[in-house]
């Protein structure tokens, strides 16, 4: 099975389970769970006269998708239902490893950002 069918199986295979837990309907809370996973900014490394300078750089919508599904998959470890959905509460109440790893990338790219010359 393939990247998007095992992310819309375990996405409909979790909000069975997010309807147990919460009394809201699933998919608004499946959103902004992954609107707040949603990182907005990457940084690269560039070479500029024979070094290399990191610099960071705004993700458009469809990376800051992308990139805000894989941490939250990655950060339940593995990709079914059972483990996806407490991943998705714990987004909404502020305490999962994906907010922590967004603020620290972005605290990177503010520190970068005056580094550019």
């Amino acid at each position: 099975m393939g990247r998007t069918p095992c992310l819309m199986y375990s996405l409909l295979y979790s909000r069975s389970y997010l309807r147990a837990a919460a009394t809201y309907p699933p998919p608004p809370i499946l959103h902004h769970a992954l609107i707040t996973a949603f990182p907005a900014v990457k940084c690269i490394s560039q070479k500029r006269s024979g070094k290399n300078v990191v610099r960071p750089v705004a993700l458009t919508e469809r990376q800051r998708t992308r990139a805000g599904v894989h941490a939250v998959l990655t950060a339940s470890k593995v990709k079914s239902g059972k483990t996806v959905a407490p991943e998705i509460i714990a987004i909404i109440n502020g305490d999962s490893k994906v907010i922590a790893d967004k603020e620290l990338s972005h605290k990177h790219a503010m520190v970068n950002r005056y580094l550019q010359h």
